[in-house]
């Protein structure tokens, strides 16, 4: 499946798939990895529909998933039982 994907790619396209893989393949904890793939597919998806005008300069994934991830720590912290009354309805 892979192969007739790149085929299919410009060597731009071939090259920056690449480089993102590589990127990702240096995380060492593929918990992490996969949101930081999570929040990159977000933000696709921002820019396919035209969510936001514009998404300003360069965006720190990282601190975007942590700062995500701080948020939903506080959220348990006042709601502890959030996630099992949800789970339970």
């Amino acid at each position: 499946m892979f192969i007739i994907f790149t085929l299919q790619m410009t060597p731009g396209e071939l090259k920056f798939a690449l480089a993102v893989e590589t990127v990702l393949n240096s995380i060492p904890q593929p918990e992490y990895r996969q949101l930081i793939v999570e929040a990159l597919m977000v933000l696709t998806l921002v820019t396919e529909y035209n969510v936001a005008g514009s998404l300003g300069g360069i965006i720190a994934v990282e601190n975007l998933v942590h700062k995500a991830n701080q948020i939903f720590l506080e959220d348990q912290v006042r709601n502890p039982y959030l996630c099992v009354i949800s789970v339970l309805r």
